[in-house]
């Protein structure tokens, strides 16, 4: 009896066993690959290798501890750069011209006709003329003289002498294309006669001020790492006038208005502007103004650089990872730089305060760091000596030997 006990306790055993080993076997067969692969292998690397701290897996027998991408690298030599522009002259020149003239003008009218005589002429800039005078010389003259501008009576009158005084033209009657009309009055009661004028020497004068030297253009180079690297940009001038003479004094870079106000004559006058108004290549500083005479001297551009920023990472490494790379021949820390162009590049490389000095050429650089590794956080720091370095890959990793 006892011996049958002992047999229907062992059966029930091995079921048991049996059914955990299909729950285990089922558990292995429903969880994902990689959790898999550490339940039945463990995560042991290459050599009996195993990091303490999280890693990427950069490869076989790789391990990635720092992965970045810095991009470009400067270095400046100065703190900013000044542009020393030539003097800028502005002037409103004033001048009396003659601007149409006509050798005679010859109108009768009687009771039953009218002969009207018209003079054309033409105004370069209407805007910038003033004080338009009509003047002529009488030879004959009897009734009233009718004058018409582009359609509007600006006389009307009986001449007595050969000579009188000029005829003002109104400027708001002024057209790029003019027309006058000379005309005699009708005789009226004296309907058998009739009146009649023969002008001559006629003439139209007045002030033309010269605009050609209101503005002034200064061209300027700005570099393309300067502009990158500029934080402010400072225009600096001294403006010689006299403020009773003369109008708003309007400041342009490449057309985008800067300033635009009577300055302080004979004082300096500074103003600042952002990096986005210049451009890579040639730029454009303008002067003008609508009216007197400017001398703007000591003009220059200041352009403002951002200190520089050397990039800076961290990574950590436990003292047991630190032991293996610094211990075993067969583990290595390895530092790997990847720039964009082969060229000349000089580049200091700082970890945990120690220098590694880059001077060469080359797309790919390596250097051991066993000797630069410490127990927890590293800091890695990139501090460029030549501008314009392009760097696409910093990796700090270990490497195991098979």
């Amino acid at each position: 009896m006892i011996k049958n006990r002992r047999g229907d306790t062992g059966s029930g055993a091995a079921a048991l066993v049996a059914l955990i080993a299909v729950v285990i076997i089922l558990y292995i067969l429903l969880v994902p690959p990689e959790h898999r692969t550490e339940l039945l292998e463990g995560d042991v690397g290459p050599s009996g290798f195993q990091p303490s701290t999280p890693t990427i897996p950069g490869g076989d027998n790789i391990y990635v501890l720092l992965s970045k991408s810095p991009g470009r690298l400067d270095t400046l030599t100065a703190t900013q750069n000044r542009i020393y522009l030539p003097a800028a002259f502005l002037s409103s020149e004033i001048k009396s011209k003659q601007l149409a003239r006509a050798s005679s003008i010859y109108t009768e009218r009687s009771l039953f006709s009218s002969e009207p005589d018209i003079f054309h002429f033409v105004l370069a800039d209407p805007e910038n003329t003033d004080n338009i005078l009509l003047s002529f010389n009488a030879k004959k003259h009897s009734g009233r003289l009718l004058i018409f501008m582009n359609s509007k009576q600006i006389f009307n009158n009986e001449l007595s002498q050969p000579t009188n005084p000029p005829v003002e033209i109104p400027k708001h009657l002024l057209q790029k294309e003019n027309v006058i009309e000379f005309r005699a009055s009708s005789p009226g009661w004296r309907f058998w006669g009739t009146n009649s004028y023969l002008l001559e020497t006629i003439q139209i004068t007045g002030d033309v001020r010269d605009v050609s030297k209101l503005a002034s253009v200064n061209k300027f180079v700005v570099t393309t790492d300067d502009l990158l690297n500029a934080r402010e940009v400072t225009l600096k001038y001294l403006p010689e006038c006299r403020p009773a003479d003369v109008g708003p004094l309007e400041i342009l870079i490449n057309g985008q208005v800067l300033s635009q106000a009577i300055p302080l004559c004979g004082t300096p006058v500074m103003v600042n502007f952002l990096p986005a108004k210049l451009r890579t290549g040639e730029n454009e500083l303008t002067f003008k103004t609508a009216m007197g005479n400017y001398i703007i001297d000591n003009i220059q551009i200041t352009e403002k650089f951002k200190e520089p920023v050397a990039p800076t990472y961290y990574f950590d490494i436990e003292e047991d990872d630190l032991d293996r790379i610094q211990l075993e021949d067969d583990v290595y820390g390895v530092l790997t730089l990847e720039f964009v162009s082969p060229e000349f590049k000089n580049l200091d490389v700082y970890i945990n305060g120690r220098t590694i000095h880059i001077g060469e050429k080359g797309q790919s650089y390596t250097h051991d760091i066993d000797d630069y590794l410490r127990k927890g956080t590293n800091a890695i720091k990139l501090v460029p000596r030549s501008k314009g370095i392009d760097l696409t890959s910093l990796e700090i990793s270990i490497e195991v030997e098979n």
